[in-house]
């Protein structure tokens, strides 16, 4: 419902008529005598001079550790008369967080120039969250009166009160304190002890004074151990800076003294100067790496300086601020405005400029600069505050700026003025609106075109506003709505028309509305006041419908000069739509009206028309034309190009088929008089023209397979108007009975679904019946699978219109010939033709799939071929010709395929063979992919080994769970499914980890590992691990110590849920570094390590056999033991040596062969 509400009457973008005096948009333009951001800024480096031993003590100001004046401020007066930001003041507010504010409204806010309290101005000079304590640290030792190891004494005083904390007593002060000692005596002994004692002391005290004589005195405040808000000992600050305010001249300096930065953390301070609100600002900005003399100007009213332990003011940097000396005007008021000209006036600028004033106008919203061009056709000068401006084009809005020259090289900055807008002149017959080119309003900002006025009783519930909702003519209609309002005049009235009302006059629109609701039409002798609409004496009141409908209404003599479209009320919440308004005069031939095309076929049009009143003496004449261009008087019509008529229907005969043509009708009246052209619309000689108004989305690829003849459409954009012609190059040609694989795909760069739909004129009579869907969707799909056309089977031979359509919005496509959304159609031809005289088989299938072979079948045809059947099959999507040498042949409609790649995606297509001369079309099936077989390590018996290294990169093992089958259960985690098996000898040390990690491109990111020793079939676990480290790391790791050496222990792992995909194990221990070069076990020597071809072993007294092992855990070598044994028959490579002692043990050397 709409909102109900009342507001006063008002103009929008209307103006009174010409010859009534007015004032024209009057009001303040921004005040730029008040305005901080026309001071210039500087700086400078040089000495500090503090005022600490010669000021006076702002009262209260002086911190202690229990008054720490946080957020305080005091009132201090000025001792001469300030000036800031154009405002004399003779005192200002000093606040403890480094800044001052000026006038009746005080403030002690941390952010002076960015918050949006409103006081007169501000000054922020070091602008943070301060206070006037200060923090040093120390030991505190219970019963005694001495604090030592004292980090700090900034700003420390005998007298002093000192915090009560960590053992300093309630109400203890400074009696001495000695900074080469650390030490400080206070006025009572701890009560306590601390090794970390807080020591805290107001240090924060604001002086002023004031220098110089007068009329140059300077008056400076000085803030002085003021310190960042912190109660961290390594977070502190001892601040000192100062204001200089100069008197004459009113500029404002800071000067930085020295300071003390302790934290390295980064502090911001507002630095610069505020207006009365926070968007009239002159601050300045640097990063915490950014040196304090390199500051920029802010670029907000937030922006602020950094600082920190290595960066800070130096001492006796100075920043100035300097007011301008030529002030700019402000204030406009229009008064007189006319068609050509207006009368302008200003407050006058405060500085008095010797050389007046100049305005620049302008009818772009451009503001003028130093290198502006200022002539007679856009500027004006005065001596005084206001001017005329003349010259200057009817109906039209101007923007201004004005700026004072108080010399030939001083000039104030360009102010903005309020812009205003000339007065509209009469206009002459003819004139059109159709709203297209005015800004849109809204319910609560009523507008209307320039000339244009809405108009409505004082306190109306109603509105009327340019709207983009429900046009005639696109983009723009006007809309009039009454909301609660039934009683009041509500209407839109138009420019003051030059002898409207002479009775030769007429006015045509077009207008919606509910149906049945009423729009009067009238005139109005005051466009400022409603009450003077009278409606016209015949043809006022139109009853209107749902849909628009072209009106005209001839305007009668004796009425004003100013039409009106008012509301016809008689209930409440009605809208009403205006479009394509023409005033013009009433012709001396009438034109007809609601002209249509009414019926076409492939060489015809009908076109019929509602009749002229009075009816024209010779008839109607109907021009006709493949393109979109109106007639016009000069038009020659031919008889190539145009029918008369003398009803009000013509038959537009002997058109090429299959062509948009597009046809107006007019009135002829006599041999030199005829009406206007009128519009009858567009039309296809043929089948209708379906359209899509978006062109994201279009049909990617149209193919069809098993036929005579393959369409092989691919789109990689949509057609124009969302429609595609194919029909001179693209056909599918089959025969009666047939069935026609086809493919549809949308495309748009992305994946999208649609509906779609295929129709085929069977009938040939121009039309695509329901009859004639020959396949269509019901749900979203991005492509067709398993779609196919049949033709009937008594289907007469010849070509057929298709038509496809994409609906990305209907997952039904119904309308052949509808206007859509998003989507595409197309139009190709289907060929009927003579059946072959061998017939393709059809329901091609895969089955009994293994990873080198597969069954492939198919549905024999009526009449089997007489030398069986062609198969081809390939790894790529490409179909095979007729002239394509087959892969193999089969008799009957079986055939088994051997020698075929696992794990490989294979397409298959089948033809009859009915004599060595005469083959079918080849039929194709969806592919199919062989199997991929189980890893080798599948199961317990096929354990992969893997060798022991030093670290887990080394010896790494890669493997798969893919297409493994799971053969039991880890004693840890869950949800393990897909083992493989590993087994690893372990190493002499007996102790060995087994890890599992990522595999380069593998998807597989979570693993089970357990771990067992035993035979398959009888396995012990001994260590299980389902996550090395739960959401971080979900590979697994077992760490075995105080193993057998040499013994052989087995590993399986298991991917976790349903992952899948190849991963490393390893196996390693610290042992087995690689840069041994002797080892010793039981005083049993065996070197040198690397060997060339022999080994000595020291002491074989207690050696009962020698092995050698290679890194897979095969015994490669066993011989008996020797001092030294031959191994020259040995391959380059690491190896283990295994001892087998007298006393049952085995001891493992790792070794390496050069």
């Amino acid at each position: 419902m709409k909102k109900l509400y009342t507001k006063t009457w008002h103009w929008c973008r209307g103006f009174k008529k010409a010859g009534i005096s007015a004032l024209v948009l009057f009001g303040a333009a921004q005040t730029f005598n008040a305005q901080v951001n026309l001071y210039t800024f500087s700086q400078s480096s040089g000495s500090f001079n503090s005022i600490a031993s010669t000021g006076t003590l702002v009262t209260g100001s002086d911190a202690t550790t229990t008054n720490t004046n946080d957020t305080a401020g005091w009132t201090i007066a000025i001792p001469f008369t300030y000036n800031f930001n154009n405002t004399n003041y003779t005192s200002l507010y000093a606040n403890s967080n480094g800044g001052v504010t000026f006038g009746a409204t005080t403030y002690s806010s941390s952010s002076l120039i960015s918050t949006s309290t409103a006081y007169s101005g501000s000054i922020s000079v070091m602008d943070r969250d301060l206070w006037g304590v200060f923090y040093s640290s120390g030991v505190t030792t219970s019963g005694s009166n001495v604090i030592t190891g004292v980090t700090s004494f900034l700003g420390m005083e005998v007298g002093k009160f000192l915090n009560s904390a960590n053992g300093i007593p309630t109400g203890a002060t400074v009696t001495a304190f000695d900074a080469g000692a650390g030490t400080i005596t206070m006025s009572a002994n701890a009560t306590s002890s601390s090794a970390t004692a807080a020591i805290r002391y107001g240090t924060g005290k604001i002086l002023t004074s004031v220098e110089g004589t007068a009329p140059n005195r300077v008056f400076v405040v000085e803030w002085i151990g003021y310190n960042d808000y912190s109660s961290s000992t390594t977070a502190q600050s001892f601040l000192n800076f100062q204001l200089r305010l100069e008197e004459t001249t009113n500029k404002v300096n800071i000067v930085y003294g020295s300071q003390f930065n302790n934290s390295t953390g980064s502090k911001t301070n507002q630095i610069g100067l505020r207006g009365a609100t926070n968007a009239d600002y002159n601050n300045r900005l640097g990063a915490v790496a950014n040196p304090w003399t390199a500051t920029a100007a802010g670029t907000s009213n937030s922006s602020s300086v950094s600082r920190d332990n290595t960066n800070f003011p130096a001492a006796g940097l100075t920043f100035t601020w300097s007011p301008p000396t030529c002030l700019p005007p402000s204030t406009s008021v229009y008064s007189g405005t006319t068609s050509s000209s207006t009368n302008i006036s200003w407050n006058a600028s405060s500085s008095a400029p010797a050389n007046g004033y100049q305005l620049y106008y302008s009818t772009t919203n451009v503001a003028p600069t130093s290198a502006t061009v200022l002539n007679s056709t856009n500027s004006v000068s005065s001596a005084t505050n206001m001017v005329s401006i003349t010259g200057l084009n009817t109906a039209t809005n101007y923007f201004v700026w004005g700026r004072a020259v108080c010399s030939s090289s001083d000039s104030s900055i360009w102010s903005s003025f309020n812009n205003f807008t000339t007065l509209c002149t009469a206009f002459a017959t003819p004139y059109s609106q159709n709203f297209d080119t005015t800004a849109t309003g809204t319910s609560t900002v009523n507008n209307a075109p320039t000339c244009w006025t809405y108009l409505e009783t004082a306190g109306s519930a109603a509105y009327g506003y340019v709207s983009t909702s429900n046009n005639q003519s696109a983009p723009n209609s006007y809309y009039l709505y009454n909301s609660s309002d039934n009683a009041g005049n509500v209407m839109l009235v138009s420019p003051q028309t030059t002898n409207l009302s002479d009775g030769t006059k007429r006015v045509k629109f077009s207008a919606r509305a509910t149906a049945g609701y009423i729009l009067e039409i009238g005139t109005v002798s005051n466009v400022a006041d409603p009450a003077s609409y009278t409606a016209l004496s015949s043809g006022a009141t139109i009853t209107l419908t749902a849909a628009y409908a072209q009106y005209i209404v001839n305007i009668p003599a004796g009425g004003s000069n100013n039409l009106a479209f008012r509301h016809g009320l008689g209930g409440t919440y009605r809208g009403i739509y205006l479009d394509d308004i023409t005033v013009e005069a009433i012709p001396s031939c009438i034109a007809p009206t609601a002209a249509s095309i009414t019926g076409a076929t492939a060489s015809s049009l009908s076109v019929a028309w509602t009749a002229a009143s009075p009816a024209p003496a010779l008839g109607y004449q109907v021009y006709y034309s493949t393109t979109n261009a109106a007639p016009t008087g000069a038009t020659v019509l031919t008889a190539s190009n145009s029918v008369s008529s003398a009803t009000t229907t013509a038959t537009i005969s002997g058109l090429p088929a299959d062509v948009v043509q597009y046809v107006w009708v007019r009135s002829n009246c006599t041999t030199g008089d005829q009406s206007a052209w009128v519009s009858a619309g567009s039309a296809n000689t043929g089948y209708c023209l379906p359209s899509a108004s978006g062109t994201t989305y279009w049909i990617s690829n149209f193919s069809s397979t098993s036929a005579a003849t393959n369409i092989a459409h691919t789109g990689t954009a949509t057609g124009a108007g969302g429609y595609k012609n194919l029909t001179a190059t693209s056909k599918i040609a089959n025969f009666a009975g047939s069935v026609t694989p086809i493919n549809i795909s949308l495309g748009s760069g992305t994946t999208p679904t649609a509906g779609f739909a295929v129709w085929i004129d069977w009938n040939n009579n121009l039309s695509f019946e329901a009859s004639e869907k020959v396949y269509g969707t019901t749900s979203y799909i991005n492509s067709t699978s398993g779609a196919t056309i049949t033709v009937p089977a008594a289907q007469a031979l010849g070509n057929y219109r298709m038509r496809v359509a994409a609906n990305y919005n209907s997952s039904t496509v119904v309308d052949p010939c509808a206007a859509i959304t998003n989507g595409e159609y197309l139009d190709a031809i289907f060929e009927v033709v003579t059946p072959p005289t061998c017939t393709a088989p059809s329901a091609v299938v895969a089955s009994a799939i293994t990873t080198t072979t597969a069954t492939v079948s198919w549905t024999a045809p009526a009449t089997a071929p007489g030398i069986g059947y062609d198969v081809y099959y390939s790894t790529t999507n490409t179909a095979p010709m007729a002239s394509t040498t087959p892969t193999t042949t089969a008799a009957a409609t079986t055939v088994n395929l051997s020698g075929l790649t696992q794990s490989t995606v294979y397409y298959v297509w089948v033809r009859s063979s009915c004599s060595s001369a005469d083959q079918s079309t080849w039929t194709g099936m969806p592919s199919f992919t062989t199997v991929t077989p189980a890893p080798i390590n599948d199961n317990c018996a096929g354990a992969i080994a893997v060798t022991p290294g030093a670290i887990v990169s080394q010896n790494p093992v890669t493997s798969s769970t893919v297409n493994a089958t799971t053969d039991s259960a880890p004693t840890c985690g869950f949800s393990a499914n897909r083992n493989v098996w590993f087994s690893i000898v372990v190493p002499a040390s007996g102790n060995v980890t087994i890890e599992t990690t990522s595999a380069t491109g593998s998807t597989l990111t979570d693993t089970i590992l357990n771990v067992y020793t035993g035979i398959c079939g009888a396995l012990t676990s001994i260590g299980c691990n389902d996550d090395i480290s739960a959401g971080s790391n979900n590979f697994s790791k077992v760490v075995l110590t105080n193993q057998a050496p040499g013994s052989t222990i087995l590993a399986s792992v298991w991917a976790y849920s349903t992952g899948d995909g190849a991963f490393r194990i390893s196996a390693y221990d610290g042992s087995l570094a690689t840069g041994e070069s002797f080892v010793k076990e039981n005083g049993v020597n065996i070197y040198p390590n690397p060997f060339s071809d022999f080994i000595r072993i020291s002491d074989v007294k207690d050696v009962v056999s020698v092995s050698i092992v290679d890194m897979a855990g095969r015994i490669v070598k066993t011989v008996k033991p020797a001092n030294e044994i031959n191994l020259s028959s040995l391959k380059s490579g690491m190896y283990l040596i295994n001892l087998t002692m007298k006393d049952g043990s085995v001891k493992t050397v790792k070794s390496i062969k050069k």
